[in-house]
């Protein structure tokens, strides 16, 4: 687990979430903004609460983290994308790492 997702999970604790409901509650706030990339904290937790998560208000500095660990996540997901053999960009973030076109 990286560091912004334990800095996550800490947050929602601090703010009396279980940890059982961590899993659930990060589901449903990265659907919503899935459906929705441009919600700011507010309308998210319109959208979570329409999905009962009731006793959970998002702050500014929490949502902030959450977008940046699911930036983080989508970002190392496309690079082992690029890295995995006969993908067309694989070689080129070789190079790019080493220098070396190996």
């Amino acid at each position: 687990m990286n560091q912004l997702t334990e800095i996550l999970i800490e947050r929602l604790e601090k703010k009396g979430m279980w940890s059982g409901e961590i899993p659930g509650f990060i589901r449903d706030l990265t659907n919503a903004l899935l459906v929705n990339p441009h919600l700011n904290h507010l309308h998210l937790n319109d959208q979570l609460h329409l999905l009962g998560w009731n006793d959970l208000d998002l702050d500014y500095r929490t949502f902030e983290v959450a977008i940046a660990c699911f930036e983080r996540e989508e970002s190392e997901r496309l690079f082992q994308v690029s890295m995995s053999e006969g993908s067309p960009t694989g070689n080129y973030h070789a190079v790019a790492k080493n220098g070396q076109g190996d």
